[in-house]
């Protein structure tokens, strides 16, 4: 039974595409790009900034308000102040629906179910993704098929199933679209025409009279070698973001969209599109007589902003919660013939031996090789928010040829140290930047869920392992 809500209160369309950075947006989807901001009056956002690694590390934020805790554990369960946010929505009437190309998001509907033991998403598509796992399994990276039907266009007819089911009813429908984007950067070109499709339908059929889109990514490129320059590590970190409201939502609410415009220029992170959605809840929230009386900061026990406030255009990675590693405000300088500066190498060195300790630890003995450095490809030294003196590095590694990127803190109590004095700690996690295959298969035999995440992407195999 549907709880009655707010005539006024609108549906909104989350459509997800992962690995699209800002960039890669508008160099790949200039069509949808030019339809969203020219025909629907969109709001594009050029400060994005992820807060972690990857999809879940940045999704697990912004449908929760929460920090992502590992990929062994995923998401906070144990703590019931992390709700997902279609569980808000659907609280208070809402319908949901989940539509997902792959298992990233399957997780989510396994966390949460109804009293009955029922998923929590009212009309959901499992099927659809047991489809896809069973029919094309990972080789969807290149065919991009589901019964015969290329995937972005199934997707397009499941939005539209959605938004003609429930035009009469407030919904929230959560879509992500993973295939074309996730291994190549070029791929994306391929979604600009069924994404245009898909919006372009929705207008005509006036399915957006009442319905806000949020199109947004979880971060750039990060296993490609395009992620290892320069261009590809800023890329990484900043994903696409673009708001299209409708016009009586703009009219009622003018304080909170010129609010929303502006801070479309500043510092942003998934947690501020958390708290943005939880305004949604409660549009009394974000009437101009509101928003003059609540403060334009992060409230107590509760991480981010809502974009309907004005953020601080002086805003720091430190107080917008973005990991130092990602921070996209820092530039730091770039040290000449780094694979030759003493302070580098050692820096490098402390890296390795960070790697080695992962890939020995109790449970993967015996299955992983040493790795030794290769050779050291660049590096930058740089300031942290607190002052702290940060070596940025990448470089090469044995047997497995990987290439990693890590972010090193200088231990120092006071004054000038002499290098051999120099001692370095990791900051955050190190990262590989290139692909790693079927090099930690080896792994599979330690059973489900023993071997995720960052060791996979370390480990190399030893034929005793393999």
């Amino acid at each position: 039974m549907w709880r009655s809500i707010g005539v006024d209160q609108p549906s909104i369309l989350f459509y997800g595409i992962d690995t699209l950075s800002h960039a890669n947006f508008q160099r790949c989807l200039p069509k949808t790009r030019d339809y969203l901001l020219n025909e629907l009056g969109a709001i594009e956002f050029f400060g994005l900034n992820k807060v972690g690694r990857g999809t879940m590390e940045n999704l697990i934020p912004m449908t929760s308000g929460c920090s992502f805790i590992s990929e062994a554990t995923g998401f906070p369960s144990a703590n019931e102040e992390c709700h997902l946010i279609w569980e808000n929505f659907a609280s208070r009437g809402y319908r949901t629906a989940l539509t997902d190309e792959q298992i990233w998001l399957l997780a989510y509907r396994a966390m949460r179910r109804d009293n009955e033991g029922k998923p929590e998403a009212q009309y959901d598509n499992l099927s659809f993704i047991k489809g896809i796992q069973s029919t094309c399994g990972y080789v969807l990276y290149n065919s991009g098929c589901f019964e015969h039907q290329y995937v972005p266009n199934h997707i397009k007819e499941r939005v539209f199933q959605v938004a003609q089911k429930f035009s009469g009813h407030p919904y929230y429908h959560h879509t992500w679209s993973v295939m074309l984007t996730h291994e190549v950067i070029g791929m994306a070109q391929h979604l600009d025409n069924p994404v245009l499709e898909t919006m372009q339908g929705l207008k005509e059929q006036k399915l957006l009279n009442n319905t806000i889109i949020i199109l947004m990514s979880d971060h750039g490129m990060i296993s490609e070698d395009y992620a290892g320059t320069p261009d590809g590590l800023l890329e990484a970190r900043m994903p696409a973001l673009v708001f299209v409201f409708p016009e009586w939502f703009k009219r009622k609410y003018p304080s909170a969209m010129v609010n929303l415009q502006r801070n479309s220029q500043t510092l942003t992170t998934p947690y501020d599109v958390h708290q943005t959605l939880r305004d949604l809840l409660d549009l009394s929230s974000i009437t101009n007589e509101r928003l003059k009386c609540r403060p334009a900061q992060e409230q107590p026990g509760q991480i981010g902003m809502s974009l309907f406030l004005p953020i601080p255009m002086n805003r720091t990675c430190e107080s917008a919660h973005v990991p130092e590693q990602y921070c996209i405000c820092r530039t730091g300088t770039v040290i000449n013939n780094a694979s030759a500066d003493p302070s580098v190498v050692r820096a490098a060195t402390k890296a390795v031996n960070h790697l080695n300790s992962v890939a020995w630890d109790d449970k993967y003995q015996g299955y992983c090789a040493e790795m030794d450095l290769k050779r050291i490809i660049d590096g930058k030294k740089r300031t942290d928010g607190k002052g702290n003196t940060l070596y940025e590095i990448r470089f090469e590694v044995g047997p497995s040829q990987g290439i990693f990127g890590a972010l090193l803190k200088v231990e120092s109590e006071s004054g000038l140290l002499t290098v051999s004095e120099m001692k370095f700690s990791v900051v955050g996690e190190i990262e590989r930047q290139n692909k790693y295959g079927n090099q930690s298969s080896c792994l599979d035999k330690l059973g489900k869920g023993v071997a995720v995440g960052f060791i996979r992407s370390v480990c190399f195999c030893t034929n005793r392992g393999s």
